[in-house]
């Protein structure tokens, strides 16, 4: 039946959508995750900046822990399934990693700017990443669905418990210890990197409240140029460091520990030093 549904959804496959779907499924991804949440940590209100970070990274540790649990294959391969932008299909199939991932990332939008109509762009947009991999064939229906919900439950909850603990800092430490212990279930890269992230932005978290406390800009000229620095350490230490540490958990870990700790406290330190 799910695979029906695949072949139905596909059946109306051309170039055009084939372009369309492979840019819907890229805003469920890690550059343009980072490059959002970077903007509202750097220059908007970073408070509210931890809190989005602080949801989508949890939810994207718990979502590949479930994976390595549940070790669902993929429809890839199956009789009468194409398939696109296969090498976003990493790890296991359930639940889907970008539908949980925009479930959370535009769950957490939406709670944190309340603005009018924002919410339904949120859920549009949760809706068409979702769609996009089934289009794609890299999951089946369960998986995208589960994924959704599992996204929008978990970014409430956290920031329900945020607020309950009066900020993100306190949180982030809680939540890091007790997704830690899932390394002993987990045997994914993509969980290491998930949970070595998370490390690093709960250190960085620390660092930053207490020796850095940076403010938000006074021009959006000074925002654009915070944007662009943060980006090009960001990913340097991400894509550099992956062609000089060795292959392996512990140097993935590390890597992602640093990209963390360089989003959270490494670049506001350095806005600071050179008077962005």
């Amino acid at each position: 039946m799910e695979l029906e549904i695949i072949r139905l959804i596909q059946s109306i496959h051309n170039p055009v959508l084939d372009i369309l779907f492979q840019g819907i499924t890229i805003l469920a991804e890690e550059y343009v995750l980072v490059l959002v949440f970077g903007w509202v940590y750097w220059n908007v209100d970073k408070e509210k900046g931890r809190r989005i970070a602080c949801c989508v990274f949890a939810s994207l540790v718990l979502n590949n822990l479930l994976k390595d649990l549940s070790r669902a294959p993929r429809p890839i391969g199956q009789p009468g399934i194409r398939t696109l932008r296969a090498h976003t299909a990493t790890g296991y199939s359930f639940p889907s990693g970008h539908s949980q991932a925009a479930g959370s990332f535009g769950t957490a939008l939406a709670l944190q700017f309340p603005q009018k109509h924002l919410g339904k762009w949120m859920a549009l947009y949760m809706i068409l990443v979702g769609l996009s991999r089934l289009y794609l064939g890299v999951h089946y229906p369960k998986d995208v669905v589960v994924g959704l919900i599992l996204g929008v439950l978990i970014t409430f909850g956290c920031n329900w418990l945020i607020t309950k603990l009066g900020g993100s800092s306190r949180f982030f430490l809680i939540a890091f210890c007790l997704l830690l212990p899932a390394a002993l279930l987990a045997n994914s890269q993509d969980f290491y990197k998930a949970i070595g992230a998370f490390g690093g932005m709960t250190l960085g978290v620390f660092f930053e409240q207490r020796w850095i406390g940076f403010a938000p800009p006074v021009s959006r000229r000074g925002g654009i140029v915070r944007l662009v620095l943060g980006l090009t350490v960001v990913f340097a230490i991400q894509i550099g460091l992956k062609g000089v540490l060795p292959a392996g958990t512990l140097w993935n870990i590390a890597r992602y520990f640093l990209v963390g700790l360089a989003g959270m406290a490494g670049c506001p330190l350095l806005f600071q030093k050179l008077g962005i």
